[in-house]
Formats: C-alpha cells, sequence, structure tokens
C-alpha cells in the first residue's frame, strides 16, 4: 500500500520541489507560459516595411498621376464645352482615346528617371506622335476654314476645339519620357530635355490657347472662333519651330 506524500507550504509555495525517488515537481501553469511564449515583432521592422510598402505605392502612382489627372480634365472640359446630346458619343470615345494614351504612358511611367530600354524608347516615341498626329488631324479643318478653304462649320469647330483642349493636355506627359540615348527615329530634338522649362511654357500656351478655342466656339460667334484658331496654330508653329527637326 502506498503511502500519501505530503508536501510542506514552502514546496507548495514554489511549484516545485523534490520528491521521493528523485522525481522533480514543477507548476504546470508555469510550464504553460514558458511553452507559449514568443517573441514580439520589432516595432522598428514592422515601421520599416510599411514604409517601403508606402514608398512603392507612391512611386507607382504619384510619378504622373496620369490616369486621375486625364479623366478629371476631361470630366471639366465636357462641363465647360456644354456638350449636347449628339455629341456625347464623341465625348466617350475621347474619353477613351484619353484611357488608352494614359495607359500608354503608365507603361513606361517607372523608368521615365531612369535609361529606357530599346522597346520603351519606341514605344515613347510612338505614343507622343500619336497625339501630335490627333491634334494634326483635328487642326487641318480648322485651319482650312479659318482660310476659306473650306465652308466654315461651327459645330465642327466645337468638337475639334474640345479634342485639341485635351489632346494638348497629354503633350506634357508624352514627352515626359527622355529618349536622346536611344537609336529611334524622331522629329524631337534634344533641346526639349535640355530646356524642359522652356518647352513646359510652350505646351502651356498651347493648352491656354486650346482652352480659349473652346471658349469661343461656345459663343457661337465665327469671328471669335476664326482669331482663336488662328492663335492656336500660331502657338503649334511657334512650339515647332524651336523644338521639332525642320522638314
Amino acid at each position: 500500500m502506498s503511502k500519501a506524500v505530503r508536501y510542506s507550504p514552502e514546496v507548495r509555495e514554489r511549484g516545485m520541489g523534490e520528491v521521493p525517488g528523485g522525481k522533480c515537481l514543477s507548476n504546470p501553469s508555469r510550464e504553460t507560459e514558458t511553452r507559449d511564449a514568443r517573441p514580439a515583432p520589432s516595432p522598428l521592422a514592422t515601421f520599416t516595411l510599411c514604409g517601403l510598402f508606402k514608398n512603392c505605392l507612391s512611386n507607382l502612382f504619384l510619378s504622373k498621376n496620369c490616369l486621375s489627372n486625364l479623366f478629371c480634365q476631361s470630366l471639366t472640359s465636357n462641363m465647360n464645352c456644354g456638350i449636347t446630346k449628339a455629341q456625347n458619343k464623341e465625348s466617350r470615345m475621347m474619353i477613351r482615346g484619353k484611357f488608352v494614351v494614359a495607359c500608354a504612358i503608365l507603361a513606361f511611367a517607372g523608368t521615365v528617371d531612369a535609361e529606357l530600354n530599346q522597346d520603351q524608347a519606341e514605344r515613347a516615341v510612338e505614343t507622343r506622335q500619336s497625339v501630335l498626329h490627333l491634334m494634326g488631324w483635328n487642326m487641318a479643318p480648322l485651319g482650312a476654314m479659318a482660310r476659306d478653304r473650306i465652308e466654315f462649320d461651327a459645330a465642327r469647330v466645337e468638337t475639334n476645339a474640345a479634342r485639341l483642349s485635351a489632346l494638348s493636355q497629354m503633350m506634357a506627359d508624352a514627352f515626359a519620357a527622355d529618349t536622346r540615348a536611344n537609336d529611334v527615329t524622331t522629329e524631337a530634338l534634344d533641346v526639349i530635355w535640355e530646356q524642359p522649362d522652356d518647352f513646359a511654357a510652350k505646351i502651356q500656351n498651347t493648352i491656354d490657347a486650346g482652352n480659349g478655342l473652346v471658349s469661343a466656339a461656345a459663343t457661337g460667334d465665327e469671328g471669335a472662333m476664326r482669331e482663336a484658331i488662328g492663335a492656336l496654330g500660331s502657338s503649334c508653329g511657334s512650339c515647332h519651330d524651336d523644338f521639332r527637326l525642320d522638314d
């Protein structure tokens, strides 16, 4: 018959002690606490990871803010132009066109400040040439009207003015990628990136002239529209004189 073992108050208080047979009595609660203990994550490490993640997002979305800027500009121009129901389809097509251009810009926006590889440089040239070709396509009939080569059409002026206003606001982003170090076929002169402030001023003049044409078209005054067409044409020509290779 086994004899009950009694432990002193000190042994019970400490939770461990030597018992007959050389066995050790331990406190189960203390074993559980020790087994479940885990090192807490370092606050510094957590802060650093959060900072890196935030910087990555900032570099991605704040490099140009292309999409948000272009869509806000589109909505503003639509409200200012007083677009009618008959022009809604045209407006939607213009917004989709701006979206495509913005996506093309974002495709290489992350490497704007770095040297471009050949594929990126070629896409950058294609994007900016597309913007300029569309501007020329919309400007050509307006110039013909101003010179009385074709019949003056106020509705056509209003439509093309809205397009030109939107396209002019894409130019700065379209020329953001510096392709001087790449072997590409382009009429863009190096001075565009050598004197960026002068180029930005020319672009702003074109934007202002485009907005002026939009305002003139909204009045329905043919004289005002003709004058505004001339101002926009002069702005485009001035930019070509300084920043485009002579034909």
